[in-house]
């Protein structure tokens, strides 16, 4: 990190109670403690100190840093009475090290189930940080609701090309890194939870439109619902939704 940077840890330590402890690990080519876990009250200007003399280093070992911090933080299980957090602050990737994303959810896990939640600010795309911390509070991952969308305002002679990718990097390509990342974490861990497995057939030409050739559809270019798609759905246990039969309102106007 620079030291600009450090402004979230100084915000981070303005937020703790009198009551809370706090101690800082330091990891560029090797970990460190730089700060012993210190009792907030009384020494908040002490803390904040010891921030600002915290040395920035080119390296960025994180899982081995990482490491350090969840072996400070369990020792100080039994005085936190199973409240202990490991806040992980960064502005790169690693490059010493284990630089690969699977150390750094192996660690998370383990420490979920220490009872050392984790909160990560920083952390690049890919290591997928929000999985991480919800690795750290659940344990395990359940389910995806992967439907996370932007719409920029512009008709097709005038949208910017700023917006034309923030609408294709939240729209695709926001799917498939979450869909990856939590893909891979759901074989790691031998499956999730419930399922809902559910194929949406357009076959309202009135409030919407219509596509088959599935249920003797029309059989356009739009899109397509195959005999084959539908069998393939009954057979796997897929329900099959009607927009004309079982959807009362498609859009937000009708």
């Amino acid at each position: 990190m620079q030291h600009d940077d450090l402004t979230a840890v100084h915000q981070a330590v303005d937020q703790l109670r009198d009551g809370d402890r706090f101690g800082i690990v330091h990891y560029g080519s090797q970990p460190m403690v730089h700060l012993e876990v210190t009792n907030v009250k009384g020494n908040r200007e002490a803390l904040h100190r010891a921030i600002d003399a915290i040395q920035i280093e080119g390296s960025t070992a994180m899982e081995a840093g990482l490491a350090k911090g969840y072996e400070v933080a369990e020792a100080e299980l039994a005085r936190s009475r199973g409240k202990t957090r490991m806040m992980l602050f960064t502005d790169e990737n690693p490059n010493v090290g284990n630089t690969h994303a699977t150390g750094f959810m192996a660690q998370a896990r383990a420490g979920s189930h220490k009872g050392i939640g984790l909160t990560t600010i920083g952390v690049g795309v890919h290591f997928d940080a929000a999985l991480a911390t919800t690795l750290a509070e659940f344990g395990r991952v359940h389910a995806l609701v992967n439907n996370a969308g932007i719409f920029k305002g512009a008709d097709f002679l005038n949208i910017s090309e700023a917006d034309w990718d923030a609408v294709i990097d939240v729209n695709l390509k926001g799917h498939f890194l979450c869909g990856q990342a939590v893909a891979k974490q759901l074989v790691a861990q031998g499956g999730g939870g419930a399922r809902l497995e559910l194929l949406v057939l357009h076959d309202d030409a009135t409030r919407e439109f219509a596509y088959g050739p599935a249920r003797g559809l029309p059989d356009v270019k739009l899109g397509f619902f195959t005999p084959a798609l539908e069998e393939h759905a009954k057979k796997d246990g897929w329900t099959v939704v009607s927009m004309k039969d079982d959807w009362k309102k498609i859009f937000a106007f009708d």
